[in-house]
């Protein structure tokens, strides 16, 4: 996630005058991919590190900073607002499908059995089917996209790449 950087460089005193004003646009661009490529994960990562940041600048107490990330704040919202469609604001307004939560404690699951050499990347989809907690006639690909016995891709909203990286940190160590 390297949305803050850019804003952060453009909040502090590094740049000055159009390199500031540049810097700052990158990082609401970041920002914005990261809601409109509909990762909820991505996006609740980006809050969290928006709040952090917030809670570091409250606690110095620099008012004026404070003010300048919530400017950020409400570019990054007009951004998205403008580039999004109705189908963007459905999928993250849609939280009852819990099948990509299962699919993530699989996953960690799967870690915990191999937690040094792992399984070794790509073998997610031969692997995966012995550690499966829930009942599906989907087939699930590399641990964040499930696919109907069609080949067709199923909706966004099955999206969960939490195991993908539990798997390959498992397989680097």
């Amino acid at each position: 996630m390297l949305a803050p950087i850019p804003i952060v460089l453009s909040l502090g005193s590094l740049f000055t005058g159009g390199k500031q004003v540049l810097v700052g646009f990158a990082g609401i661009v970041m920002a914005g991919t990261i809601v409109l490529s509909q990762s909820r994960a991505g996006t609740a990562s980006f809050l969290a590190e928006m709040a952090l940041l917030l809670g570091i600048v409250l606690s110095q107490k620099k008012g004026g900073m404070v003010a300048a990330l919530g400017t950020v704040f409400v570019l990054v919202l007009a951004f998205v607002s403008w580039l999004a469609t109705a189908a963007l604001w459905h999928h993250f307004t849609e939280l009852q499908d819990t099948m990509w939560l299962a699919v993530t404690k699989d996953g960690l699951r799967m870690v915990w059995h191999k937690p040094v050499l792992g399984w070794c990347l790509g073998a997610f989809t031969i692997v995966y089917p012995q550690f499966r907690s829930f009942y599906t006639n989907l087939f699930v690909n590399a641990a964040h996209r499930l696919r109907s016995g069609t080949g067709r891709d199923r909706p966004d909203r099955f999206r969960s790449r939490a195991p993908t990286p539990a798997c390959f940190i498992s397989c680097v160590r």
